[in-house]
């Protein structure tokens, strides 16, 4: 609410215990609960944490549809203003995060971990507050964020992918100068 009023100038009502509440149960709960199952049935774990990320995926996706289909005038309106907006977001989420790897001197799989990390906010808790506590579309840049986290996400990961192969081939092509020079 404090960052609405600083930069749109409005205050928004929120009740605060019941958001931090819902956000309990929708995060540190599962992970409470992940990490013990973990710990003490670990043969049980094993057998489902392949399903897990598919799960997941389809929580995010059904949560999307419902932002999605009970928001479609705001999205046609206005989704492309928000899209715009979660791009920036996105990429400056990656920007800051990158950025501060490499200034705290993270060696490069950290930065490239801290780049992905910052920029690859929660967006399937965002559309479920959004909907929990405001309207459908409040849940719009959310849902949008979704899809778009992913392209940018393997947009970064294939130029990752890209450095490391012009890397190795740089190096491949001065191990043979090298050995040449020796010869």
């Amino acid at each position: 609410p404090f960052l609405v009023w600083l930069i749109a100038g409005t205050w928004v009502d929120i009740d605060f215990v019941s958001m931090m509440l819902s956000i309990v149960k929708m995060v540190l709960l599962p992970l409470i609960l992940g990490i013990g199952m973990n710990a003490f049935f670990p043969r049980q774990v094993s057998r489902i944490i392949r399903v897990m990320p598919m799960l997941s995926a389809l929580v995010v996706i059904l949560t999307v549809g419902c932002v999605v289909s009970m928001s479609g005038r705001a999205i046609v309106d206005n989704g492309l203003v928000i899209l715009c907006v979660v791009i920036l977001h996105n990429l400056c989420g990656m920007l800051l995060g990158g950025f501060c790897a490499r200034h705290f001197g993270l060696d490069k799989a950290q930065c490239r971990a801290m780049t992905i990390e910052v920029g690859m906010q929660n967006s399937g808790l965002a559309s479920t507050l959004a909907l929990m506590y405001f309207t459908a579309a409040g849940g719009i840049a959310g849902a949008i964020f979704s899809v778009w986290h992913n392209v940018s996400g393997s947009l970064f990961a294939s130029y990752c992918v890209g450095k490391d192969e012009e890397e190795q081939q740089e190096e491949e092509a001065g191990e043979l100068v090298g050995e040449k020079n020796r010869n």
